[in-house]
């Protein structure tokens, strides 16, 4: 009988102790895991809430910018913000756009490390037609290096298709060209992304560009494949 008592004793004494951890589990563990955003999903929030917009230069590897999860914080500046950005993003360049004060610039730092990285070229332009395939009649006047993104380059994203502009007579970096003719008013915090690929058809490689649109204009298109990307020239505008 005593043997009994004790088992049955000692069984309790266990299930008190697992019923201790099982609570600590669901309420005290650190919740770093649950507190991380993308970092499309921040520079959204951070965009609307501070009235800024941001464009992301990244290469195509297996550490792409848009992956990054960080602290879901909001920071309270844009000084607070900087700051942020360039603890996370320890291998990117953050950085204000020097004409359109609005604008951060996020850059790979394995790029403008580069001696003829395309963005950073000036190049003297006139185009009229889609935002679109404005990438495409830069890349006709550098040798195709700068395209258009033909394909979807996260599972879920938006692609700018509507947008009409028309430059006539500009000589900027390309970098300048796609921000200040990108406009601000109703369109999506991240303005474009630029991704350092090959041509699948040659293996040359070249800048792909995306634009995301108006923020509430275009549908978020769903994909799961991996982006497919071909170089084929037509500006479905004019240039000169």
């Amino acid at each position: 009988m005593m043997n009994t008592l004790r088992s049955i004793v000692f069984l309790l004494f266990l299930v008190e102790v697992c019923s201790g951890v099982c609570a600590w589990s669901a309420t005290d563990a650190p919740q770093g895991a649950a507190d991380q955003v993308s970092l499309s999903s921040f520079l959204n929030k951070a965009g609307g809430k501070l009235s800024c917009y941001f464009t992301i230069e990244d290469v195509d590897d297996d550490r792409p910018l848009d992956e990054r999860q960080l602290p879901s914080t909001m920071p309270e500046s844009k000084a607070q913000l900087l700051a942020f950005l360039k603890t996370q993003l320890s291998d990117a360049y953050v950085f204000v756009d020097p004409s359109r004060r609005e604008v951060v610039h996020i850059v790979r730092r394995a790029l403008k490390n580069r001696s003829q990285y395309p963005l950073d070229a000036p190049v003297s332009i006139t185009y009229t037609g889609l935002l679109y395939w404005l990438p495409d009649a830069i890349g006709t006047v550098i040798n195709g290096r700068v395209v258009s993104e033909r394909a979807i380059l996260s599972t879920r994203t938006r692609i700018d298709t509507v947008t009409n502009i028309s430059v006539k007579d500009i000589k900027q970096p390309v970098r300048k060209i796609l921000t200040c003719t990108t406009p601000l008013n109703g369109y999506s915090r991240i303005l474009w992304r630029s991704t350092v690929g090959r041509n699948r058809t040659n293996g040359d490689e070249v800048v792909f560009v995306q634009f995301f649109g108006p923020s509430q204009d275009l549908p978020v298109v769903p994909s799961t494949e991996k982006p497919i990307r071909e170089v084929h020239i037509n500006a479905g505008g004019s240039t000169k």
